[in-house]
This record gives structure tokens, C-alpha cells and sequence, in this order.
């Protein structure tokens, strides 16, 4: 699944409090593990985390641009995620983009990238930050990833 949209959300989910957010937090950690990243357009390099690293098979010790990225995801999304980070590195907006990596011990996990772009200048750069959600979904059985339903 791919979406970009041009429009503010923020409005929609501005009024939560703080105990309704604890509890967001509580309830979304019980189903997927979430990590910051950003990503500074001036220099096209992605700020990812440990977690993010090793879900995408990348060293810590590497920097991280937008191609090293792409190339962790399913071949049959590359174009897509590509097409939508270029999108949101020329105008402010908000996206989700969810694929799967397969690291070099076969073994698959989903990924879900949701993300804003903003503090773009007349001179070019500006930022992109958001999170990316990694689903909990293996069976508690046999530790088989199920893959995510693709619409």
C-alpha cells in the first residue's frame, strides 16, 4: 500500500489526551516495535536507528542515503517508495509507504514508513522525519514472519 497526501491531519488528531495517548503507546507496542528517522534534504542523508538498521540489513557504521534505503525493499516496490520520497523532498507533505526487506539470512520482516516533509527553504533543502513500524507477526510457534496483505 502507498499514500501520499497533500493535505494537514493534524487538526483530526490534535484533541487526545494524555492518558488516551499512554494508552496508544501501550496498545501499539503490543503489536509492532516504532523507531524515529529523519532525513536532512540538504545533504540526502537518512538519520535511521539501530532497530532500522539491522530490520534493513545495513551497518551501523555506514552512512545512509536514499538508494542504500530503496535497495533493502522488495524489488516490486523500489519504484514506488522512490517515486513517493522524491515527491515529498520537493513540497511539504505527509505520507505511509509499507513493503518488506529480505536480509541476507532469508528471513523477511514488514516494514511501515510513515513520514512529513516540511522546513523547506527558497534555497532547496528541508527535512523529512517519521517513524517506521515494524509488525510483531511472527507466529509464536515457529517464528515464521506472515506476510502482509497487499492491496
Amino acid at each position: 500500500m502507498f499514500k501520499i497526501t497533500k493535505s494537514h491531519l493534524s487538526d483530526i488528531y490534535a484533541a487526545t489526551t494524555a492518558e488516551a495517548a499512554s494508552t496508544d503507546i501501550e496498545l501499539l507496542s503490543q503489536f509492532c516495535r516504532v523507531e524515529k528517522w529523519s532525513a536532512d534534504l540538504n545533504t540526502g542523508l537518512f538519520k535511521i536507528g539501530p532497530m532500522a538498521r539491522d530490520n534493513h540489513g545495513l551497518s551501523h557504521d555506514d552512512e545512509c542515503g536514499l538508494l542504500t534505503l530503496i535497495r533493502c525493499y522488495r524489488k516490486d516496490d523500489r519504484s514506488n517508495v522512490l517515486e513517493i520520497l522524491e515527491s515529498a523532498s520537493v513540497s511539504p507533505s505527509r505520507f505511509c509507504i509499507t513493503t518488506e526487506t529480505t536480509l541476507d539470512n532469508g528471513r523477511s520482516t514488514s516494514i511501515i514508513c510513515i513520514g512529513e516533509s516540511q522546513d523547506f527553504t527558497e534555497t532547496g533543502g528541508g527535512t523529512i522525519e517519521g517513524v517506521f513500524l515494524f509488525p510483531r507477526l511472527s507466529s509464536v510457534t515457529d517464528n515464521t514472519v506472515i506476510p502482509m496483505v497487499r492491496q
